[in-house]
């Protein structure tokens, strides 16, 4: 799914080289020439093509980073359209099998190599998904904000940075107002333009961690909640709106249970009544090891209110 943001299409007399075209003519025509097998009975039966163990553990590295992405997706859209992906990877990967076996004269199995060009292309998609909900989920938007989205979309097309004056000289008819009404359209795209801008960040982050030119990945970098913050948190989230289905009370309930356990939101979601037990003190939560992290444990400041009257430990 991609949806470019779009550019001015300026004159130019270069096309396609012709040996290019005629390259990539050939190339498609070599593919879809690949015979099939034929079995005893005379039926047409695909290729096996194996997956060597390199390709393997890289498609696992990435499959299982994957999974933690699902779980901080920005919202189910876009949670849905990359959990389509695994199955995407895998299909890159078996066309440039394909086009570089027929280039070659032999398919042979799936190498690493070629997994990791496909799983950097995958990895295109899922960004570029994720720029496309952004920009076209927007919830029912008066006459005011859909200017206002239209707007900062034709600033980024132009670099991101124009004036007022600008706008009212060069810009889309409907804009070239008064400088008093661009002035308001702009102030309005602030929090827009600080949305564009984190996203853009998260994606930059995303590919120095993949490529390879940052040691761990700074989007999940994690830290110990300071005092202060708990202190904030707990309260906000008591008298705070539903959130996800769930009300003020029970979020701030479900805080203070991870704040005491270290528990992360996968492994509370498998937290059934029978592994808590209220009566000793102080309470308990017994999780089997096999979901428990390695580094799962109290990691609250002393002073964290807890379930019930003591500490809340984990067995």
């Amino acid at each position: 799914m991609v949806w470019p943001p779009y550019e001015p299409q300026k004159y130019s007399d270069v096309g396609i080289p012709e040996d290019v075209a005629a390259a990539w003519a050939a190339l498609l025509d070599d593919i879809l020439g690949i015979e099939s097998i034929i079995d005893h009975d005379g039926n047409p039966q695909p290729h096996y093509l194996g997956v060597s163990t390199d390709a393997k553990a890289a498609f696992v590295a990435w499959h299982d980073q994957l999974a933690e992405d699902l779980v901080n997706a920005p919202d189910d859209d876009v949670r849905a359209a990359w959990g389509k992906l695994k199955g995407v990877c895998l299909r890159i990967a078996l066309a440039f099998t394909c086009a570089d076996g027929v280039a070659q004269g032999q398919i042979k199995s799936v190498d690493v190599g070629t997994m990791r060009r496909a799983i950097a292309v995958t990895t295109w998609f899922q960004d570029e998904s994720a720029r496309l909900y952004a920009d076209i989920c927007v919830e029912s938007e008066d006459d005011d904000k859909r200017d206002g989205r239209r707007l900062a979309e034709w600033i980024r097309g132009r670099g991101g940075a124009l004036t007022v004056r600008d706008v009212q000289q060069y810009g889309p008819m409907r804009f070239r107002r008064s400088a008093d009404v661009v002035t308001g359209l702009l102030v309005a795209l602030s929090p827009q333009s600080c949305n564009h801008h984190l996203r853009a960040a998260k994606q930059f982050s995303r590919w120095l961690w993949r490529d390879g030119r940052a040691k761990t990945d700074p989007r999940h970098q994690r830290r110990a909640l300071e005092p202060a913050e708990v202190a904030r948190l707990l309260p906000t989230a008591e008298h705070g709106p539903a959130v996800a289905g769930l009300a003020g009370h029970v979020r701030a309930t479900l805080y203070r249970l991870v704040l005491g356990t270290g528990f992360r939101a996968n492994e509370c979601r498998t937290l059934v009544p029978e592994v808590f037990n209220l009566d000793t003190q102080p309470p308990t939560v017994t999780m089997r090891a096999a979901r428990v992290r390695r580094d799962t444990g109290s990691n609250g400041p002393d002073d964290t209110p807890r379930p019930g009257d003591g500490p809340c430990g984990v067995d």
